[in-house]
């Protein structure tokens, strides 16, 4: 699994302007704290599977560069869920580092 994981993680970290690297890698090297407290929060979002030879590929609809690929359908969407928790954790660290905290005003949005 830890070489999928690490894909996963290449493919995201290439999607992202080379400007964040610093922050992404950062981000990497440790266990991504944020990934935790996402978990409390309940969001969906449509995972997409395709057959494709031996392998299944899949792709989030709503959020562009949520891609991935696996063996079976099992390990595509273990691989999606992981490719969608890095990187909406990878978008919200890069949008606290870029703009701070200083007259931001965040809050929770629905429709």
């Amino acid at each position: 699994m830890w070489p999928n994981v690490l894909m996963l993680k290449y493919q995201a970290l290439v999607k992202v302007n080379r400007r964040h690297w610093s922050c992404i890698l950062r981000m990497l090297t440790s266990r991504c704290a944020n990934i935790n407290s996402m978990a409390k929060t309940k969001q969906r979002f449509s995972a997409n599977y395709k057959k494709d030879g031996r392998w299944y590929l899949g792709w989030v609809e709503e959020i562009p560069g949520v891609n991935t690929q696996g063996e079976t359908l099992k390990e595509a969407r273990e691989n999606l869920k992981d490719a969608l928790r890095l990187v909406l954790d990878v978008n919200k660290t890069i949008n606290r580092d870029g703009f701070g905290d200083k007259n931001i005003i965040r809050e929770s949005i629905s429709f």
